[in-house]
């Protein structure tokens, strides 16, 4: 769970669980091994993470195994232009795919939507906070025809693998009432559609990459009625504009809700039944909201087990974990070495 960039500590968990040798070649066998999102953000390593992802897909799949991926928030964020928490050194690892030619055409078009009266220091200083060096390499990589846009937009919101559910943030009330399709087909048609559209406005030169997905609906918002937005583009831009305000986002939607790990029993157990029932599942595996003891933990009876461990030392402080589930029996393994862990239960807090 929550990677976010951390590559050598990930590196030394995989290795830990057996499932990657010293080659960081792929050795689980038949063994399912899962990603529940935010591969990315914060930390710099993150291309070496996604990299190292999609190789040992191909690889387990070879051997029988699988590999599989659940999108988490910064997946999401990341894809449709929310780019609060990607680091300068992200950005760095796409220097090479990003042109001189590039950022003169968005500089150019950043420097209109300033004031006139402000001086050219300025406007390129601000350009450069908004777009630091590899900023437009890494846009294009998330594209939905770049090469991260497209692994990632194939990819599912929630996967159940033996009556165990994985997804990022928890299982709202929405997969009760909507289901494994509300989730995997629904929402994520929302996430395509709004990508697909998004850097179809930016081939025609209506948006830039440098619109922060959070200020677009405004942005368009103000231009449309100013008139500053040609009418064939108006059906487009209202497109953007509504699924920026899809589900997807809320915070009630799998990949943000938090109330799986942190609201009472008495409010989350009778909702988690009702959406096992609907997905056949029996427990939920998932990350998002770091752990309190920066361990594995579990409550309800072992039904919500949170590996969200705070893998990012850096930031978090925390380690690498996996969970290993073998039947009905749950082991732990450190990033270093430390095996057969049992998870800790959550701790109760009062106030």
């Amino acid at each position: 769970g929550d990677v976010h960039g951390a590559y050598e500590s990930l590196i030394a968990t995989l290795q830990s669980a057996g499932v990657i040798d010293d080659d960081l070649a792929w050795s689980g066998g038949k063994t399912h091994l899962v990603f529940t999102g935010d591969l990315l953000d914060r930390g710099a390593k993150s291309r070496d993470v996604m990299d190292l992802v999609m190789r040992l897909e191909k690889e387990a799949l070879r051997s029988g195994g699988r590999v599989h991926l659940v999108l988490g928030n910064h997946e999401v964020m990341n894809l449709t232009g929310d780019l609060r928490y990607v680091a300068d050194g992200e950005y760095a690892a796409f220097v090479d795919d990003e042109s001189r030619k590039e950022r003169k055409r968005w500089y150019k078009r950043f420097k209109k939507s300033q004031p006139d009266d402000m001086d050219e220091s300025t406007v390129l200083s601000q350009f450069n906070k908004k777009a630091p060096p590899g900023f437009f390499g890494h846009r294009r990589a998330f594209r939905h025809d770049g090469v991260y846009g497209t692994w990632l937009l194939e990819k599912p919101l929630i996967v159940v693998v033996n009556e165990t559910a994985f997804v990022h943030g928890g299982l709202p009330s929405y997969v009760a009432t909507n289901g494994l399709e509300g989730a995997n087909v629904t929402l994520k048609q929302d996430l395509i559609d709004y990508v697909v559209t998004r850097d179809y406005l930016a081939d025609e030169d209506v948006m830039s990459p440098v619109d922060r997905f959070k200020e677009a609906p405004k942005l368009f918002l103000e231009q449309a009625t100013a008139g500053l937005i040609p009418n064939e583009f108006l059906d487009a831009v209202q497109k953007v504009i509504v699924l920026s305000d899809s589900p997807l986002h809320w915070s009630a939607g799998p990949t943000w809700y938090r109330g799986t790990a942190s609201c009472s029993e008495l409010v989350e157990g009778d909702a988690l039944n009702r959406v096992f029932s609907r997905i056949g599942a029996r427990r939920v595996v998932m990350g998002h909201t770091s752990t309190i003891t920066r361990r594995v933990q579990q409550r309800m009876n072992g039904q919500v087990v949170e590996i969200d461990t705070g893998m990012l030392q850096s930031v978090y402080k925390g380690s690498g974990n996996a969970l290993v589930i073998e039947g009905d029996e749950l082991i732990v393994v450190n990033q270093d070495g430390r095996k057969n862990l049992s998870p800790v239960d959550h701790p109760v807090r009062v106030g």
